[in-house]
């Protein structure tokens, strides 16, 4: 299970923080080969895109992409031994000095299936010739990875489809009618004639769209680069109704370009008359505090995921959840941050650890007293060294600190992790809302098929129960998002 997992993970990579190439874990096979030609696979083997294979055997290669099948098809060779009989080692979960990331090694294979070679500078990256040992860094790509796979792959096309949810029961399933294909997109709130509406932001080949509502809306272009790949979020931190907002991951990374210490900065694109015009900017995080909410140094947010925006209905206050991105040091590369509230269209209060690296972008949502423990929030992550990918979730409440340090508001009665339930594992991000009484995490799987699974529980931490509505058929190429914006008790 733990390399299933960790070759699913590294599919999964670039489904999440690329625009192209699309992966998708369909089982294992006792297979050892395919065809060469064209015509041999689709005599015997049509639904092969590409296989990984094990070697008991020897190779100066850890790994080695094969074209198959004409060149539409792949198979990935991983040897056991170096030659002269010396054991490659390879690993799953947690860090191991000496030893290879699995994951990070099959995302590398995953990005020749596409076509990507290797850097020829000696880029930092996951595409780079070699594989550094001892590190899960690799897992995240980097602006090399993500530049090449706009160019050789281009844009995934896919079509965005949605539920409605109204007090505990879901609807059928719709499409959501653009003029064009996207490569992913995100749901959120937005704010129009004294109510609340579900909008969606998506990524397009033309530098994405926003629609203010999902059925039969209007499009207003958001203007973004092409080959901006982590998000979208849209959302409303509701203390502004009148600000939409879409946050992303900018295509242009901080740092020292192609070096280990290279970064990617969180940005946004904001507007007050639904992006009939809009105001492009960088999202800033407070390190220190001076006075209650008031921002004494600050840096620029980074993060390899989307960002989750929630909103804490007992200090009326919207919370920003994010994995923090570090790539010169595993220490805090991963580690999610909180942050309740917001200083200015640029800037967020500073932050709170959760405690814990998640490899996947964290849910969050909120609703007072209801979260296990008293609590107000909930927020759903994976735990960067689980190999078994299984969903976790800690509860908290926000407390005001108005007239002495921290000068915010800072997590109290922090409680969890706890296993959501044994067969909810995933590798892409998570969706979290609050609804009818009941909190909401909706995931990509790493099941046979990666259909989609939404569970529910009273508190959002106790009894979670699958919802029998989502079947074996209901599929996302990509990791679910959710926005809830239900008014009742």
């Amino acid at each position: 299970m733990p390399t299933v997992v960790a070759a699913v993970m590294g599919g999964d990579v670039w489904n999440e923080q690329a625009t192209g190439g699309h992966f998708r874990y369909m089982g294992t096979t006792t297979l050892t080969d395919i065809p060469p030609t064209y015509l041999g696979c689709v005599v015997s083997h049509p639904s092969f895109e590409s296989i990984i294979v094990a070697f008991d055997a020897e190779s100066d290669h850890l790994s080695y992409a094969e074209p198959k099948c004409g060149g539409y098809a792949t198979r990935i060779k991983v040897y056991s031994k170096r030659i002269g009989g010396r054991l490659w080692r390879l690993s799953t979960g947690a860090p191991k000095e000496g030893y290879t990331d699995f994951a990070s090694l099959i995302a590398h294979e995953f990005g020749h299936v596409q076509k990507i070679l290797h850097p020829r500078c000696g880029e930092n990256c996951t595409m780079a010739g070699s594989i550094a040992s001892g590190t899960i860094r690799l897992r995240d790509l980097a602006y090399y990875d993500n530049k090449c796979s706009w160019e050789v792959s281009g844009y995934r096309a896919i079509t965005p489809y949605f539920r409605f949810q109204d007090h505990g029961s879901f609807g059928q399933e719709q499409q959501i009618a653009l003029g064009t294909s996207v490569s992913k997109g995100g749901a959120g709130i937005h704010y129009v004639s004294g109510g609340y509406d579900i909008n969606a932001a998506f990524f397009t080949f033309n530098g994405g769209t926003w629609v203010p509502y999902l059925a039969g809306a209007s499009e207003k272009p958001l203007g973004l680069f092409t080959v901006t790949s982590r998000g979208p979020t849209p959302a409303l931190w509701r203390e502004d109704v009148t600000m939409d907002r879409v946050f992303y991951t900018h295509y242009y990374p901080l740092g020292v370009i192609y070096s280990e210490s290279e970064s990617l900065g969180v940005s946004y694109v904001r507007s007050s008359d639904s992006f009939q015009t809009k105001t492009p900017g960088d999202l800033y995080r407070c390190d220190s505090m001076s006075s209650w909410m008031t921002c004494a140094s600050s840096s620029r947010m980074t993060s390899a995921e989307r960002i989750s925006v929630g909103w804490d209905d007992f200090n009326n206050r919207s919370v920003t959840v994010w994995t923090n991105l570090n790539r010169a040091n595993d220490a805090t590369n991963g580690d999610v941050r909180v942050s309740t509230g917001y200083i200015s269209h640029t800037t967020i209060p500073e932050s709170d650890s959760l405690g814990v690296k998640s490899s996947v972008s964290p849910g969050v949502a909120c609703k007072a007293y209801q979260a296990y423990g008293e609590n107000d929030c909930i927020v759903a992550y994976v735990e960067q060294t689980d190999n078994q990918g299984l969903v976790r979730v800690k509860t908290f409440w926000n407390r005001p600190f108005q007239s002495s340090p921290p000068y915010r508001y800072k997590l109290e009665n922090l409680l969890g992790g706890v296993v959501l339930d044994p067969n909810m594992r995933t590798a892409s991000g998570i969706a979290a809302w609050y609804q009818n009484g009941r909190f909401y995490i909706a995931v990509r799987t790493t099941w046979f098929g990666q259909n989609l699974a939404v569970y529910s529980s009273a508190d959002g931490y106790t009894s979670w129960s699958l919802d029998s509505s989502f079947g074996a058929n209901t599929y996302s190429a990509t990791a679910p998002s959710a926005a809830s914006c239900f008014a009742g008790v």
